[in-house]
């Protein structure tokens, strides 16, 4: 690890005041236990909002293997050979919600998770506030 300093800040409130001054755009890549994890963010100065925010989980990566795993194999070597990969569904790109309100069983793209990570974070902000 190259020589510098480290940013830490357990004060979430003032992280939150630093990241909203944040400008630019960094990439993060991380070694997690199922592969490579990789995050790359773009900011606006003075933006409450990210202006990208790419997410590359490893069990995204691990399932283009899967095929050429099971080609000639049995139906009773399936599970073992999925279960090598240790996959995490729920880190692939796409959010299914299944809650049974509006959106059952929906398919959401980019956009509509964006909106309604962004009404979540906004009701979440205004919770803390009371506190």
């Amino acid at each position: 690890m190259p020589e510098g300093p480290l940013l830490a800040e357990p004060k979430i409130a003032k992280l939150l005041a630093l990241l909203k001054k944040a400008e630019g755009e960094a990439v993060a890549r991380v070694e997690a236990p199922r592969g490579e994890n990789l995050h790359y963010v773009r900011m606006k100065a003075g933006d409450e909002t990210l202006e990208a925010w790419k997410i590359r989980a490893p069990t995204y990566a691990n399932l283009q293997s899967v095929r050429t795993m099971l080609v000639g194999g049995q139906i009773a070597d399936v599970p073992i050979s999925l279960a090598s990969l240790d996959p995490c569904m729920s880190c692939t790109n796409r959010a299914v919600v299944v809650d049974g309100r509006s959106r059952a069983g929906a398919i959401l793209d980019g956009e509509q998770l964006h909106a309604l990570s962004v009404e979540k974070t906004r009701r979440l902000r205004s919770e803390l506030a009371r506190e």
